[in-house]
């Protein structure tokens, strides 16, 4: 009886949260072949990703980990980039009955009810309350810092980090293989997800350690601890060896700027949408509730959740010290440590951390409905809290963009049997996620494109081609001067390589007024102490302009590209075809 007890408690919490998922993500579940909100650069190399894995794992039969089918023809390493190779695998059969856009939004929907039920599962267990769990759940579930991750489904897949946490304890408290293994399970889950978790997820094990040393210096635990090692070791070696085997060979890695901080007080540096000040990123009710537990259910048994979401929080501050905007360099703090240790030196976006300080508050709330509310049977209570958090973290509908026009150009180069390399200008980042998109439609090779710590080798070709360079940094075209003779050997270069098509892009070019947030509508009131449900809608998800790059190499107003074509047609001939999309070059042999 007690089983199927349990198992319709299951049932209905994931029903709750799948309808909690789609109230939260609305219209997405609806309107599921449409892109929501994102930063087009990330969402745009994540497509070509899903496209990627399929190609590489059913259709060549080779590790997706290396590919020439991007900065053709010296390729380029994909073990830094963003696979999350439990996502694309997944994601295969969904891809054989629907398109990738769609493929791409069930894998981020799952991520809310995966996530809010690990960590009612989790909650369940320490609070030993079903209605602090449920809550706790929704809380690092549908958090803010989720929800802005659409266009990175590697950071969106938070769901094993609670379950990795329940059988890690379960390990701790009561040893036995079973928990052992679903440890070891889980923890390679977190690193075949997002490699960057994997590394958070050591410092969450290192607290655990000691602060329970009591049982996990015991002779039985310590075997057990190994033999979880062992067991996600062997699991993650193949995922994960491409990039130890990287990052010995080269060295560059490790010194990548940091970027996405946050601070103590003020407006947060952080470029994600939402994440301003910690009143609207953790919300008001959960702030309170969790100060609640600070001064009151500080014991021994819970204290651990508080130590560690403190541990993270500090790490998410980054390695100095900034208050209002005003950085206090003279003040490190305990991340500019960590930048020291190798591996782990390879984080650049310490923002990350708030994924383990939402998870550490759900805790926190957790008990305290558990210890309190629910002690008092103030029922009508827990309805508020969670009616409260709802409207501080929910923000619908989600803003819709139209799919991305696919210029005829593609469409032809798909019908194309004869097989030739394509370059997309600009060659810069931002094109190259566009190149990367237009090349799930046609299939063939580029010379440009975008990976996450792009390799130095991999740009080789293009810095030393001068018509390359040029598609680079065409804001500079006025400062070139090419010979007869290097024009010749440039172009004989692309033959020799096999590229047909040069495919200049006019809206990736042209300078285009924009605006991220409506200055008469923003200001420094409203963006630290609103509500995320009430920012949300006033500020532009896109970051516009600073995703393309450099402004002095890349763009020009509309009479400086006209001039610029003009220059290209010089040296490439004149076009084969024009639209108000883009302008085509066909190298002739």
């Amino acid at each position: 009886m007690g089983k199927q007890i349990r198992s319709r408690e299951y049932v209905f919490v994931i029903l709750s949260y799948i309808f909690l998922t789609s109230l939260f993500t609305y219209p997405m579940i609806f309107e599921i072949n449409v892109p929501y909100n994102f930063n087009k650069k990330d969402y745009l190399f994540n497509i070509w990703n899903l496209w990627w894995v399929k190609e590489a794992l059913l259709k060549h039969m080779i590790m997706p980990y290396k590919t020439d089918y991007i900065f053709y023809p010296v390729g380029t390493t994909m073990a830094f980039h963003t696979m999350n190779m439990y996502n694309y695998i997944i994601s295969l059969p969904i891809q054989l009955f629907t398109s990738r856009t769609a493929a791409y939004n069930i894998l981020f929907l799952h991520t809310f009810i995966l996530s809010a039920f690990g960590c009612y599962l989790l909650v369940r267990y320490l609070t030993k309350n079903r209605m602090g769990a449920f809550i706790g759940g929704i809380i690092f579930a549908f958090s803010i810092f989720h929800q802005e991750e659409y266009a990175r489904i590697n950071v969106a897949t938070i769901q094993w980090i609670p379950l990795f946490c329940l059988f890690f304890i379960k390990l701790i408290k009561d040893g036995g293989f079973k928990n052992c293994f679903l440890s070891a399970i889980f923890l390679s889950l977190i690193a075949i997800s997002f490699w960057e978790y994997f590394i958070f997820t050591f410092f969450i094990i290192i607290i655990f350690l000691i602060y329970y040393y009591k049982s996990t210096w015991k002779t039985d635990f310590i075997k057990m601890f190994f033999v979880m090692l062992c067991i996600s070791a062997i699991l993650v070696t193949p995922f994960i060896y491409p990039l130890i085997k990287e990052l010995l060979h080269r060295g560059e890695y490790l010194y990548a700027p940091l970027s996405s901080y946050t601070q103590l007080l003020g407006l947060m540096p952080s470029k994600e949408f939402g994440l301003y000040s910690w009143p609207t990123v953790l919300g008001y009710t959960v702030l309170t509730l969790c100060i609640y537990f600070v001064f009151k259910l500080r014991r021994e048994d819970t204290c651990v959740w508080l130590i560690a979401t403190c541990v993270f929080f500090v790490f998410a501050l980054g390695p100095h010290l900034i208050i209002f905007n005003k950085d206090f360099r003279e003040i490190p703090l305990p991340f500019a440590i960590l930048k020291n240790i190798p591996v782990v030196q390879v984080i650049r976006t310490p923002h990350r951390f708030l994924s383990f300080v939402t998870l550490g508050t759900a805790v926190m709330v957790g008990f305290v409905i558990s210890e309190t509310v629910m002690k008092k049977n103030y029922k009508f209570v827990v309805f508020l809290i969670i009616g409260l958090v709802i409207l501080e973290y929910l923000a619908i509908p989600r803003t819709t963009f139209s799919q991305i026009k696919i210029p005829d150009i593609y469409k032809k180069i798909a019908n194309d049997k004869e097989d030739y390399v394509v370059v997309d200008a600009p060659l810069n980042d931002f094109g190259g996620a566009y190149s990367m998109y237009y090349q799930t439609i046609h299939g063939k090779k580029v010379v440009g494109g975008y990976v996450a710590r792009t390799p130095l080798y991999s740009k080789y070709f293009i810095e030393n081609n001068p018509v390359l360079h040029l598609l680079a940094e065409p804001g500079n075209y006025y400062t070139i001067n090419l010979t007869e003779k290097e024009i010749s050997e440039s172009l004989d270069n692309l033959k020799k390589n096999g590229i047909k098509y040069v495919i200049v892009h006019k809206n990736l070019m042209v300078k285009r007024s924009f605006q991220k947030v409506k200055e008469s509508q923003r200001n420094i009131i409203s963006d630290m102490f609103f509500p995320y449900s009430v920012n949300k809608h006033r500020i532009e998800v896109w970051r516009g302009e600073s995703e393309r790059g450099d402004y002095q190499k890349v763009f020009m107003d509309g009479s400086g590209f006209n001039d610029f074509i003009t220059f290209l047609n010089k040296i490439l001939s004149n076009p084969v075809s024009e639209d108000e999309v883009v302008v085509v070059y066909e190298i002739r042999k």
